[in-house]
């Protein structure tokens, strides 16, 4: 198990700590701040040395463990670190720095000794080094000094290594004696010459003094180190931190074996110390160093032919192989059983050729090795993998075109060759002048297209070749025969169907033949409308293809006949041809004769009869209406025309039928009939008494319709007109008929009209009559321009006092006037106006449009209406305060009152706003187009302290309406009451004790405010006022400060208004204890204390005595004056007193000595002439800080515990006891440390229990640390 390693922290500001380090299970780095100190329990022998890394500093022990101080080197601008190594009592500083050369180098410097007070007794340790090299250090003769590797520095080299960046440095001086002395004088008993004589050591393998170098063979079994020396000495050897020891043998040889995990692999040197010591004691060492290569040359290959694959051009030419490795190493290069060797250029660089044939043709991989041993016998092989392929193929596969031939539609959709090659072989096609590139798939097959405008048309052989390359460059060729044959023709015969293309009535009857050409062998489709024959070109490419009486459709028509012809290639050819078809005549009247409704009517009849009709063109067309017969040729165009006049159309209502025959120019006849309706009679009529029976159409009748009534020929279509509007309507069975004009249709006002009848029968005969009818229908009215005043708008003055709208309307006119609900009947003067008033109740209050409307209604009834906008607008709408610059509490406070009062609100368009902020002036607030104002009121114009002030915003709109807003603003720019404590701590003075309990500060200030109370060493604490408006806030021990001097306190109190307010005051404080009194002789009888004497201090004296029953008694004196004591031979000044009454026996002496800050520190002392056992758990005894127990003049047993020392010290919780050789005092459990001397006398340090309590015990008491006490 490894001890831990005992440490100590001091900060900057003087806290201190303590711990352990680099045990088992702990972590080896200590965390060290700015301006830190540390102390390590350790002695000088113990460290090797120290190394910089970064920031931190690193301490290698001569155990092998090594502690880093972590951020030991980043101090902050005019900050000091320290480090002090501390065994046994003693305490020394270590100065690190960068010697000569860049060395890292230390020195040691001794610091004072015991004092109660000094910073560095937290820093020294009374324990003794736990780790000091026994074997190295500990047993060297009286006389010499430790044996330390760093003063190993100035020999050989070896003792420090140059420091660049994070380099070590071992030490280049310690402190301590050098090395001689005498000896020590022999054995026990008869005498004889003592032995003084080092022994003789040399090294004799394995160091780089015998030209070892440690190399990778060597290294794996571990370093061997050995050499010669005085048969029977102890050896040591310290390599990297760790010692190997031995025995020299009877022959005088010594040898020791550092395993692999003391000593790192590398290339690289370390010292090596050797030390032999005899029997005698006597020592001698020896500085080498190791040597140690344990990595071979690197063997590094550049990729073969630049891409780690051979092809076969590059396989045929030779093959260069090329790399890297250490300049001037040799190399034995190996290809397929072929060995070169080469010598690396200057350059780190090597390469070596192999003939051609060294690798055989094929696809395989290769491998080549290259094998090299360094100057040490490190030996290295390397091997690289490179890939070999000389061959690769290509085919053609499939027939072009699947038969062998392209035709033409092969050609158009694109010829396809397809082929086999090396799976991602790139391959080249050329046919017909055109190129092709693919690569063929990871099954080896790959396609190209050839597009049609690649392809030559025609009928010939051609040839295509395939060039395959494949991934490594190889390449083969391929070839394939491609037919072509992408042309054929058809014809069709001209004059078929006897030589004129036109089929008869009669060849139709036969059967008709067609014929053509093709190419021979080809299979010609015939088709003629709608039916198709398949024939097959002969030899002589003729073909005939015979249609059926059947399939040849009857009538007058043209006809194409489609020809395709398929060769034997698969290519196709079309054709058309005309023919005439002509197998019929015929002859019709055309439908709607005599004006196109086949009636005749008057008009019609009067004018003459026209009959038409279509025929052949040609034919001979006989045509008779009414027994009378007219025969006419049918046009060139197919029709034909007969005419009949008036004379020969008998007048009157009947049918009569038309008959018709037609004969064509080769004798086909064809026979119609048409029958046509004869109507030339109609009668119409309007009596008189229309609307009303008083042929007079007034406001009312238009209003509801007026109807207008007549007769005609029952069916007759009567049309009605009037003012220009007409009416459709048809006549009854009866021969009446009736129209309605809408109101909308009759025009008003006063005026006659003519209203028009017109009658037309289904014949198309019509009569027509008219008749006057008189219209009256109208009256007027208007509301006049700018109401209200001539604006159209009603404001709230005009609203008080009533408005009055006026108008115009026919004189007599009765006019209904409405506005908002509100009605008034007035009539219209002999002048056409009128009048209506409306009262101020009658007009509802606001800002709104009202639209008022006048009826008027003449004396016949008739009415008008007119309308008119009016405004209302009797209020300032809107107007509001948004905002107020007092933020989120609405309370205007000191800060917020610097900046004025910033008012904000929205109000109508073109308004004003005036501002008024209590009794101050009237402001004008700035009012945007928007209606957004604004307004700061001044902060000359806000009272100070705590107010409501009134806010009072005026405005008036464009139309003279005003409104106010008013209400109160709370201003508080005080902190009301804010008082505190004059006096800090009761005298301005805050001592340990004070400090100890806390400091706490009162006050008043407004109720509920906060307070931030802050030191000037940045420790804040905050409180809240409470309802009475009282405060207290207290400062923890902890964030106030030690020492002596003087500091201030700020506090600052903030309102729920958010006001500040502050004071700072200062004040001292002195928190170092007074030295506890030394009793330098008493005064007294027996065991009754008269008087004591104690060495003189600058503080005042009291003296207590604490009797058995625990009450404490304040003693008074009769004298006191000061006189020197002699104390061991020394005069010290010291201060008698002597009581009024003298301490009783068994009472217990209190000197205390209490400071000008008030703190107190003690000494209890006891005078006994038999024998006393002290009691410390006497009750007045807790109301004192002791720092000393004398028992000089009493004979006494003294038992403490950590309890005790806890109870009865101060802070540092250590206690002095003087006292002589007839004292005893039992201390259980506590441990020794080191030794101080104290007024002349030395005194031994012992801790107790783990709260860090310590007692001083004079060395001449008797002390039992027995737990058995």
């Amino acid at each position: 198990m490894v001890k831990a390693i005992d440490f100590a922290v001091r900060t900057g500001a003087g806290g201190a700590q303590r711990g352990s380090v680099a045990g088992d299970s702990q972590g080896n780095f200590i965390q060290v701040g700015s301006g830190d100190s540390v102390s390590l329990n350790l002695s000088q022998a113990s460290v090797v040395a120290y190394e910089q890394h970064g920031g931190d500093l690193l301490i290698k022990l001569s155990d092998g463990r090594s502690i880093v101080l972590s951020n030991y080197f980043n101090e902050q601008p005019g900050d000091v670190n320290h480090l002090y190594l501390s065994s046994e009592g003693e305490i020394t500083e270590v100065i690190v720095h960068e010697g000569q050369d860049g060395v890292l180098a230390a020195n040691y410097g001794p610091v004072s000794g015991w004092d109660k007070w000094s910073p560095l007794d937290e820093m020294r340790f009374t324990q003794a080094d736990s780790i000091a090299d026994v074997a190295m250090v500990s047993n060297e003769p009286a006389g010499m000094a430790p044996f330390v590797p760093g003063l190993l520095g100035g020999l050989g080299g070896l003792g420090a290594i140059a420091a660049g960046a994070g380099a070590i440095a071992v030490i280049g001086a310690v402190g301590g004696g050098g090395g001689g002395g005498g000896g020590g004088g022999g054995g026990g008993g008869g005498g004889g010459t003592p032995d003084t004589t080092p022994p003789a050591v040399t090294i004799t393998e394995g160091t780089r003094s015998v030209n070892h170098v440690e190399n990778g063979a060597d290294y794996v079994n571990g370093v061997v180190i050995g050499g010669t020396s005085e048969p029977g000495a102890a050896i040591s050897v310290l390599v990297n931190g760790h010692t190997q020891t031995t025995t020299v043998g009877s022959d005088g040889h010594w040898t020791v074996t550092f395993p692999t995990t003391q000593v790192d692999p590398g290339e690289y040197e370390i010292p090596v110390v050797v030390r032999a010591t005899d029997a005698a004691g006597n020592s001698t060492t020896l500085n080498d160093a190791l040597v140690v290569d344990t990595i071979p040359n690197p063997i590094n290959f550049d990729a073969v032919t630049g891409d780690d694959r051979v092809n076969f051009v590059e396989n045929a030419t030779g093959l260069v192989v090329n790399g890297t490795s250490i300049a001037g190493a040799t190399l034995q290069v190996t290809l397929n059983g072929v060995t070169n060797t080469v010598v690396v250029g200057t350059d780190g660089h090597w390469t070596t050729t192999y003939p051609v044939g060294t690798l055989p043709a094929g696809e395989y991989t290769q491998t080549i090795t290259a094998t090299s041993t360094d100057n040490h016998g490190n030996v290295s092989t390397s091997s690289h993998t490179f890939a070999v392929d000389t061959q690769t193929s290509v085919a053609f596969t499939g027939t072009p075109g699947g038969d062998g031939t392209v035709n033409a539609a092969e050609a158009a959709a694109g010829v396809v060759l397809n082929g086999t090659a090396q799976a991602g072989s790139s391959v080249s096609v050329v046919w017909n002048g055109t190129t092709l590139t693919t690569v063929a798939n990871s099954s080896g097959v790959w396609t190209v297209t050839y597009p049609a405008g690649a392809v030559t048309a025609g009928t010939y052989t051609s040839t295509a070749t395939a060039t395959a390359t494949d991934s490594f460059g190889n390449t083969a060729t391929a070839t394939q025969v491609v037919h072509v044959d992408t042309e054929t023709a058809v014809t069709v015969n001209n004059g078929q169907s006897g030589g004129d293309d036109v089929i008869s009535g009669s060849e139709a009857a036969a059967g008709v033949a067609l014929t053509g050409t093709a190419e021979p062998g080809a299979t010609v489709v015939v088709t003629l409308e709608g039916v198709s024959h398949t024939v097959t070109a002969g030899s002589n490419g003729t073909w005939i293809a015979t249609f059926s009486t059947s399939e040849i459709r009857q009538g007058t028509y043209d006809s194409v006949v489609s020809v395709t012809s398929t060769d034997l290639a698969g290519n196709t050819a079309s054709t058309t041809h005309n023919l005439h078809v002509d197998t019929q005549t015929s002859v019709a009247v055309n439908p709607g004769q005599a004006g196109g409704d086949d009636m005749v009517n008057s008009a019609e009849a009067s004018s003459g009869l026209t009959l038409t009709g279509t025929a052949e063109a040609g034919a001979q067309v006989t045509v008779t209406f009414e027994g009378v017969t007219r025969t006419v040729t049918a046009g060139a165009n197919g029709t034909w025309t007969a005419n009949y006049t008036s004379s020969e159309v008998r007048g009157g209502t009947y049918d009569s039928t038309v008959q018709v025959s037609s004969v064509d120019s080769v004798g086909n006849t064809a026979t119609t009939s048409h029958l046509l309706h004869v109507d030339t009679q109609i009668a119409v009529a309007i009596p008189a008494g229309q609307a009303g029976g008083d042929d007079a159409i007034s406001g009312a009748e238009k209003a509801a319709g007026v109807a207008l009534t007549g007769t005609a020929d029952a069916g007759a279509t009567v049309v009605v007109t009037m003012g220009g509007v007409s009416h459709t309507v048809t006549a009854t069975s009866a021969g009446t008929w009736s129209v309605n004009f809408a109101a909308s249709e009759v025009r008003a006002g006063t005026y006659d009209t003519v209203v028009s009848v017109t009658a037309t029968d289904a014949a198309g005969n019509s009569a027509t009559a008219t008749h006057s009818v008189h219209v009256d229908t109208e009256t007027n009215v208007a509301i006049n321009v700018g109401q209200a005043g001539g604006d159209d708008i009603i404001s709230g003055a005009e609203e008080a006092v009533g408005v009055a709208l006026t108008g115009t309307a026919e004189a007599g006119a009765t006019v209904v006037v409405t506005m908002d609900g509100v009605s008034h009947t007035v009539t219209a003067t002999s002048g056409g106006t009128w009048t209506a008033n409306f009262s101020s109740s009658e007009i509802r209050s606001g800002t709104y449009t009202a639209t008022a409307t006048a009826v008027a209604t003449d004396a016949l009834g008739n009415t008008a209406t007119s309308s008119h906008t009016v405004n209302v607008d009797t209020e300032v709408v809107p107007f509001d305060r948004a905002t107020l610059s007092t933020g989120s509490d609405n309370i205007l406070n000191a800060a917020e009152a610097t900046s004025g009062l910033t008012v904000t609100g929205h109000v109508e368009a073109g308004s004003t706003v005036m501002i008024r902020f209590g009794s101050g002036a009237q402001h004008a607030a700035n009012v945007a187009a928007d209606g957004s104002w604004s307004f700061t009121i001044p902060a000359g114009e806000i009272p100070a302290g705590e107010n409501s002030v009134t806010l009072t915003a005026v405005a008036t709109d464009h139309v003279g309406n005003v409104s106010t807003l008013t209400e109160q603003v709370a201003v508080d720019t005080i902190v009301r009451n804010f008082t505190h404590a004059e006096v800090i701590a009761g005298d301005d003075i805050l001592n340990a004790a004070e400090r100890a309990a806390g400091l706490t500060l009162t006050g008043t200030s407004e109720p509920f405010s906060t307070l931030v109370l802050h030191l000037a060493n940045g420790s804040e604490v905050t409180t809240s006022v409470g309802a009475n408006g009282l405060w207290s806030a207290t400062f923890p021990a902890s964030s106030l400060p030690t020492g002596e001097g003087t500091t201030t306190v700020t506090v600052t109190a903030t309102d729920h208004a958010g006001n500040t307010a502050s004071y700072t005051d200062s004040f001292q404080y002195d928190t170092v204890m007074p030295s506890d009194p030394w009793i330098t002789n008493d005064a007294g009888t027996g065991n009754l204390i008269s008087g004591v004497a104690s060495a003189v201090s600058p503080d005042a004296l009291t003296y207590h005595a604490v009797a058995a029953t625990g009450a404490a008694i304040d003693l008074h004196t009769t004298a006191q004056f000061d006189a020197g004591v002699d104390v061991n031979g020394t005069n010290v000044p010291s201060h008698w007193a002597f009581f009024t009454n003298p301490v009783a026996d068994g009472s217990y002496l209190v000197i205390n000595d209490t400071d000008a800050a008030g703190n107190e520190q003690s000494t209890l002392y006891l005078r006994s002439t038999t024998g006393v056992t002290v009691d410390l758990g006497r009750e007045g005894l807790q109301g004192f800080d002791f720092g000393t127990i004398d028992l000089t003049s009493s004979h006494a047993t003294l038992t403490l515990t950590e309890a005790q020392i806890n109870n009865l010290t101060g802070a540092d919780q250590q206690m002095t006891i003087r006292g002589a050789g007839d004292d005893q005092v039992n201390i259980a459990g506590a441990v020794a440390g080191g030794h101080q001397m104290v007024n002349g006398e030395s005194y031994t340090l012992y801790t107790l229990g783990s709260s860090g309590a310590s007692v001083l015990v004079d060395d001449d008491i008797v002390v039992n640390t027995s737990t058995g006490v």
